[in-house]
């Protein structure tokens, strides 16, 4: 099995939590969706893109800033006013795409050329990518060779439930609801595919099921879930 893994570093980032208004609250990783968008946007694709992804990285701290929110009323008057953001300091990312062999050799190529500066959440949270690789990826078996999170990641729920026994096995860590895949409906976004996760900190153990490593021993987690 292979993969094409990703590393990329921003300076600071909101991948925005909907819902969050008053003050507009991150992930503590990018969720599918912005992660999925991101490269299908590399791709200049104007179809969707079947892929799985594995999202795992860190980053040193978290801040508040403030941001000029403008808001354009219905009756075509503009207010604007200071809008209270939380962003991520110094984010390192390490991310795993799964997809056919033309799709990942077109995202190898164009993720080596690209034409201008790549942004990942919103607009300003600029991209700089230190390492695209096509990777070979193993399965192991973690109650034989039980594996240690280098680094935290998202973990499908449908993972741990598909190698949970009777549900005695189960994972520490902040679950999650992560937006996937959309679909148009009289105008408006609807979001059709979202994936149940659990946010897994670094140093977590991961002692049952079938684990997928890297070439570097990294954990990966790909969602939706794979055959193998």
């Amino acid at each position: 099995m292979k993969a094409l893994k990703v590393k990329i570093y921003q300076q600071s980032a909101c991948y925005r939590k909907p819902y969050s208004y008053k003050v507009w609250e991150t992930y503590p990783l990018p969720p599918y969706s912005t992660v999925k968008g991101f490269f299908h946007k590399v791709l200049k694709a104007e179809e969707f893109i079947p892929m799985s992804i594995s999202v795992q990285g860190e980053s040193e701290s978290t801040f508040t800033n403030f941001v000029r929110y403008i808001l354009y009323k219905s009756d075509g008057e503009v207010t604007n006013r200071p809008q209270k953001i939380t962003e991520l300091f110094n984010v390192y990312l390490v991310i795993h795409v799964f997809s056919d062999d033309m799709v990942i050799k077109k995202l190898y190529d164009s993720l080596n050329n690209l034409e201008e500066f790549p942004s990942l959440g919103r607009a300003e949270d600029l991209v700089r990518i230190d390492e695209v690789k096509l990777e070979n990826i193993n399965v192991v078996d973690a109650f034989v060779e039980p594996q240690t999170l280098r680094m935290p990641v998202y973990i499908p729920a449908e993972w741990i439930e598909k190698y949970s026994e009777d549900g005695e096995d189960t994972m520490p860590g902040i679950e999650y609801t992560l937006r996937y895949k959309y679909e148009i409906v009289k105008g408006t976004r609807v979001w059709t595919q979202k994936a149940q996760v659990i946010y897994a900190d670094k140093g977590v153990n991961i002692d049952f099921g079938e684990v997928l490593l890297d070439e570097e021993g990294l954990v990966v987690f790909p969602w939706p879930l794979l055959e193998y």
